[in-house]
């Protein structure tokens, strides 16, 4: 059995790794140490998140962006969707979250995203994964109690 890997990135990715390479460096290597240093920085994520206050917690334990400063701002949009969610009584639906709001004050760098970029891909991706927050289908509730 070989200790080879064959991982599809998509084309800017891959780009960008080529442009980070020094003269001399072996492309394997250097993404084989780029993935040990992103496992290792999601474990610190994940170790400072079980610390952390609740809505903290839900918001550093995603690591979605292809960039630090992507994953920075995403993060920061769970954590004021989540503070909106624990202030709300009772479960919401998409339709009750102020998403055209939350869109217009997106710090990510590729903004403007969509409502539905927003929602399904970040906020619901993150509430799912989190124990402090109960969903269905189509509803959501703080669970975390209060900080």
């Amino acid at each position: 059995m070989s200790d080879r890997w064959t991982i599809t990135v998509p084309d800017d990715v891959a780009d960008e790794v080529m442009q980070q390479l020094a003269w001399g460096d072996s492309r394997s290597a250097w993404v084989v140490d780029a993935i040990e240093r992103k496992l290792a920085g999601d474990e610190r994520d994940r170790d400072a998140a079980s610390d952390a206050e609740p809505i903290a917690a839900v918001a550093n334990a995603i690591t979605i962006g292809r960039s630090d400063a992507e994953v920075d701002a995403n993060r920061e949009l769970v954590r004021v969707a989540t503070d909106w969610l624990r202030a709300q009584d009772g479960s919401i639906q998409r339709s009750d979250a102020p998403l055209a709001k939350w869109q217009r004050e997106d710090p990510n760098p590729r903004a403007p995203r969509t409502e539905k970029q927003l929602w399904n891909g970040t906020i619901v991706k993150a509430w799912r994964a989190s124990e402090f927050v109960d969903d269905t289908p189509r509803s959501f509730a703080w669970v975390g109690g209060e900080d």
